[in-house]
């Protein structure tokens, strides 16, 4: 799902993926079970940054000025959930600054187009927990096979890497600054595993911005979804010089 926000007010935030972070989880936590969001058994989702309409992660944010975030989910209840919250109440409140939801683009329907499952975008910073201090900021294939066999609960191994294009992009939190990589990795033959991560992230914290990745293939019934994940992807090969 894509939501659309318009600010209130002028505003400068520092960390606007963490706050944005804690606002959607206090939504989703008015109707689930905390022990959903954030026990063992939690329903994985994976939040991005948030974007100006250029798509282009901001941190400074203009009065009536249009902005947007993803969300994605392979449960179905916590999209449903945060569609149903922002009905009821549209405003979120990042740090002290409101922003009221102006429109949200949801779609349940995709279609698989096996044959291109190639190639991944990282559209938010993506980054793999090496240790309690230590994270890894490149697209290790071990680590993709890893972190999609955990999701799949079974062993994956990736096809070898045709191209890849990748950039370290940061994010800020309250007492730390996080990196990862954007960009985009082709491998040199299809495998439909991967639409998967179009929807759980890949990676590090997904829930807190990071992660965020389309999947070549992946298509969403909803048009203008579709063309949104079509500017993103084209976003990340032209930031490559594709």
């Amino acid at each position: 799902m894509i939501v659309f926000l318009k600010s209130h007010e002028n505003a400068s935030i520092s960390n606007p993926t963490e706050r944005l972070h804690g606002a959607v989880v206090k939504l989703l936590a008015r109707g689930l079970n905390i022990e959903e969001i954030h026990g063992p058994g939690r329903a994985r989702f994976c939040l991005s940054p948030i974007f100006d309409v250029s798509l282009n992660m901001v941190r400074r944010f203009e009065k009536n000025k249009k902005y947007l975030f993803r969300l994605a989910s392979t449960n179905r209840k916590i999209r449903d959930n945060l569609l149903l919250q922002l009905t009821i109440d549209p405003i979120v409140v990042l740090e002290n600054t409101a922003f009221e939801v102006c429109e949200v683009l949801s779609e349940e329907l995709y279609s698989i187009e096996e044959p291109a499952t190639d190639t991944l975008y990282f559209i938010s910073p993506t980054t793999f927990k090496v240790s309690k201090t230590e994270h890894l900021p490149l697209p290790e294939p071990t680590r993709i096979a890893k972190s999609l066999s955990k999701i799949l609960n079974r062993e994956i191994v990736l096809p070898a890497i045709e191209e890849i294009c990748v950039r370290t992009k940061a994010i800020t939190f309250s007492h730390h600054v996080l990196i990862g990589f954007v960009g985009y990795l082709k491998f040199n033959e299809p495998l439909r595993e991967l639409a998967w991560l179009h929807f759980t992230g890949l990676g590090y914290s997904t829930a807190r911005g990071f992660g965020s990745v389309l999947v070549r293939g992946v298509h969403p019934n909803e048009k203008r979804i579709k063309e949104l994940h079509e500017e993103f992807s084209n976003l990340e090969k032209k930031r490559c010089g594709d």
